[in-house]
């Protein structure tokens, strides 16, 4: 009569040591990526490009613009454009970088003082930066286009105040480069620039007429067609109205690691 009394009690002794602990969960598959935009590609990451991660590292960020003042970048996370000086602390996880920090590097940060001070763009202060990849010169790419764009047929430019620049149909640009690239124009041309497609700048009363003519600025458009992962065309728009234009067809090819262009 006593058997079953005492095995039920053994069941419960061996069942005891695993209720005193916390059970282990399997570990969880990371979430999937949110897959890229139609016009957009993500910015590479840390991870992607194998580098060593800096102790402390609060963030990634891609490079838009490098001058003597220090650096302007897209932050991942929070996504958005930032000025920065140069940090004390610069370092490369490969030699294949190079020793130069150029636009268009992906880079961790680390060392914050004083964290985001929410400006316009964002003001940061990283005491430290590693450059882990690089975009192969696309970053400067564009802005050798733009400066190619902004440069000709003066004549369009003549009693203009203004310059809208249209990337939201720039396909192979990291997501909110089009905007970092277009308020670094404002440093490159001097000018006071705008983010806008030119439905954008009708509907906000700044073009007049069937023509669409901008009384004191110019439109720039870079688009991009038949996108590769080594190729691509960009078609390039330039205009004070609708009869008032000029349009240029640029032909990009990467070759062993590095962007190049040409007029088509």
């Amino acid at each position: 009569m006593k058997k079953p009394f005492l095995s039920a009690l053994l069941l419960m002794l061996c069942l005891l040591p695993a209720c005193g602990r916390p059970a282990v969960e399997p570990a969880a598959s990371p979430a999937p990526s949110p897959s890229p935009t139609p016009i957009h590609t993500p910015m590479p990451t840390p991870e992607a490009a194998e580098a060593p991660a800096l102790e402390n590292a609060w963030g990634s960020a891609l490079i838009i613009n490098v001058s003597e003042g220090g650096l302007i970048v897209l932050l991942d996370d929070p996504n958005g454009t930032a000025r920065m000086p140069m940090p004390d602390k610069i370092g490369f996880a490969s030699e294949e970088l190079g020793t130069e920090l150029l636009p268009g590097m992906t880079v961790e940060l680390a060392g914050s003082e004083g964290g985001i001070l929410l400006t316009s763009p964002a003001q940061i202060n990283p005491s430290e930066l590693m450059a882990v990849s690089y975009d192969g010169g696309l970053i400067s790419l564009y802005r050798e286009v733009l400066c190619e764009l902004e440069g000709r047929s003066p004549e369009l430019d003549e009693g203009t105040g203004f310059i809208c620049i249209d990337l939201h149909n720039a396909a192979n640009l990291h997501f909110g480069a089009g905007g970092a690239i277009t308020w670094c124009a404002g440093l490159w041309f001097s000018r006071d620039v705008l983010s806008g497609t030119l439905g954008w700048l009708n509907d906000n009363g700044y073009l007049s007429g069937p023509n669409l003519h901008w009384e004191d600025g110019v439109f720039i458009e870079l688009r991009t067609e038949d996108v590769t992962e080594d190729s691509f065309t960009l078609i390039c728009t330039k205009q004070r109205s609708r009869e008032e234009k000029l349009c240029l067809t640029v032909k990009a090819e990467k070759s062993s690691g590095l962007w190049t262009w040409r007029e088509a």
